[in-house]
């Protein structure tokens, strides 16, 4: 949580002992830290939704935005607010309603230290349709967290978490959430699995005939990891047996498991197998169990091949990506397949490699319906690190020869994710810390470039950081008025200042501005900055200067207005 800043000080000339200001005083800076946890679904029209949660108004909480295929942003500057509450609301979830909008579950600390489970939902203009708090899917003793979320097909949501609340290892609890909000066991949730071990690390999706498949990683033999999954109905019966359906109990460990949808009653089900030298298998799965007797491999090459993700398009294609160590034995290598309705790897055996010329990491990609993905993914080493676009073609060709820069701007740019925009592009969400702070922007990809502005269109500004070294000093004035300065992290440590009267914060001066653009060196109880106000005019700043590599102490004098009357730079006191 980021420090806010208040004055509360009873100025007697102007308030006379009536209080003008909100009853927990004003902000002067509001740290609005960005939580972006990759959270997309489509809209409608080729729009596309994407939440986070940020501290605009001090607590944590959620929001959302949607934005159409020629860059605007249709629920406000700011977005819609999912959640305006009290605590910590965090680690949302989107899936689309199917009408353009969307519910949205999270793990939710106002009540639980160990957090609770609520959902909401909203409409096309980003309107809340549920209580306006929430709807609460597990309210009990212990701890609830790792949502997964998919669509029921005809407008509600199966949700599932990873559930504490016998004590001692996790098991699984969901319920569904028609399209009326009607909620199966409200508050509890239903046990999906709950047996001797963990039962985590899962994966949800569709299922064809309103049934969803839920594949987990499960510890109950003791001896490792194995795969099972479940089939689950609306009223949240199961399929198969109460323990699960086993999708591979092997003398290997068995991690990584991931879920999606194909056709009719068929669901794809992969996996990684092994330790030091891993492999990737799948399987399909309908409602009479595992249709190949064996599993499949992604690839034929003889090379270690870690954590699977899968994708869809509207033809019931699946695409997978891995990643490869056969070249790179310590980084690896991002792979793609493409697995067709009947099972057939319809790319090369060897898969299909990205452009791998630079540090590659964090990719994610969507599948569209020319049968080819769009692939995201950052490249570089931190700090410096971009979000790059390449495209591969239905019949496993790389679209472009030379990688696209979705963002190449100063700075690190991270965790991309892909949404179709079902005209045979997408959009890419990612965070940005050109400014030090996280940003969320959004760019959208067709024909092979990029549509928006250079570097995508920034979806919300955040300012992260702490604040320290507050000092305030009344100028006199019958209004109150009363200047601050304060060291501030938010893109290293610099000197801001601040203006607040009997009418509040000047709107120009909110989050206050910045008075020295260098690096301040500052140490408790050492190298403190100091501010002396003189003769109700102007102050005057001591600050300890890094810049040069060597520690300076450097003196400044401003106005009332904080211009700087020693020039922007200031004088040393001695170098």
């Amino acid at each position: 949580m980021k420090k806010l800043i208040l004055i509360i000080s009873l100025l007697s000339l102007i308030f006379a002992q009536e209080t003008l200001w909100e009853a927990n005083g004003v902000p002067i800076r509001q740290g609005v830290h960005i939580e972006w946890q990759r959270t997309v679904c489509p809209g409608d029209n080729g729009s596309a939704i994407f939440v986070w949660s940020d501290t605009r108004n001090g607590s944590r909480n959620v929001f959302a935005q949607k934005v159409n295929s020629s860059g605007s942003f249709l629920w406000g500057a700011d977005g819609a607010a999912v959640t305006d509450l009290p605590g910590r609301q965090e680690d949302p979830v989107a899936i689309t309603d199917g009408s353009g909008g969307a519910f949205i579950a999270w793990v939710d600390y106002r009540f639980e230290e160990e957090g609770d489970i609520f959902i909401q939902h909203v409409d096309n203009n980003g309107n809340r349709l549920m209580d306006d708090e929430g709807e609460s899917l597990a309210r009990v003793d212990g701890r609830h967290l790792t949502i997964n979320m998919c669509t029921d097909s005809s407008g509600g949501v199966f949700v599932t978490w990873q559930d504490k609340r016998n004590l001692l290892d996790d098991d699984i609890y969901g319920t569904h959430v028609s399209a009326s909000h009607d909620i199966v066991a409200p508050e509890t949730g239903v046990a999906i699995i709950e047996m001797n071990g963990n039962q985590g690390a899962k994966s949800l999706e569709y299922a064809g005939n309103g049934q969803a498949t839920l594949l987990w990683s499960d510890t109950r033999s003791g001896a490792g990891n194995d795969i099972y999954g479940q089939k689950i109905n609306m009223d949240m019966s199961k399929v198969f047996a109460e323990e699960g359906l086993p999708i591979a109990v092997t003398s290997e460990l068995e991690t990584k498991p991931r879920t999606t949808y194909m056709s009719n009653d068929t669901s794809f089900v992969i996996w990684q197998s092994g330790t030091e030298s891993s492999d990737i298998y799948f399987n399909f799965l309908t409602s009479n169990g595992l249709v190949f007797s064996d599993p499949q491999v992604v690839s034929t090459f003889n090379s270690n091949k870690k954590g699977p993700r899968v994708k869809r398009n509207d033809a019931g294609d699946v695409f997978v990506q891995w990643i490869d160590y056969r070249a790179d034995t310590t980084n690896g290598n991002h792979y793609y397949q493409k697995i067709t309705n009947g099972g057939v790897r319809a790319w090369s055996d060897d898969g299909v490699q990205l452009d791998s010329d630079g540090d590659d990491h964090h990719a994610r990609f969507v599948g569209n319906a020319s049968g080819g993905a769009h692939i995201f993914w950052e490249r570089g080493t931190y700090p410096d690190v971009d979000i790059i676009y390449q495209n591969i073609q239905s019949d496993g060709s790389l679209g472009q020869t030379t990688p696209i820069h979705v963002s190449d701007a100063i700075g690190y740019q991270s965790m991309p994710i892909a949404v179709y925009d079902y005209s045979y592009g997408a959009y890419v969400i990612f965070a940005d810390q050109e400014n030090g702070s996280i940003d969320i922007r959004t760019q959208r990809i067709a024909g092979g470039q990029t549509i928006f502005e250079d570097n995508g269109i920034l979806a919300m500004e955040g300012l992260d950081g702490d604040v320290n070294y507050v000092s305030s000093f009344y100028t006199g004035g019958l209004d109150g008025e009363s200047l601050l300065t304060w060291i501030d992290n938010r893109n290293k440590k610099k000197l801001f200042g601040g203006k607040v009267d009997a009418d509040g914060v000047n709107d120009s001066l909110i989050n206050g501005e910045q008075l020295a653009g260098f690096e301040i060196i500052v140490e408790e109880l050492e190298n403190e900055p100091v501010s002396l106000f003189q003769n109700g005019t102007h102050f005057i700043t001591a600050i300890f200067d890094g810049s040069t590599g060597s520690k300076l102490i450097r003196l400044n004098r401003y106005d009332t207005d904080f211009n700087p009357l020693w020039g922007d730079s200031g004088i040393f006191v001695y170098e």
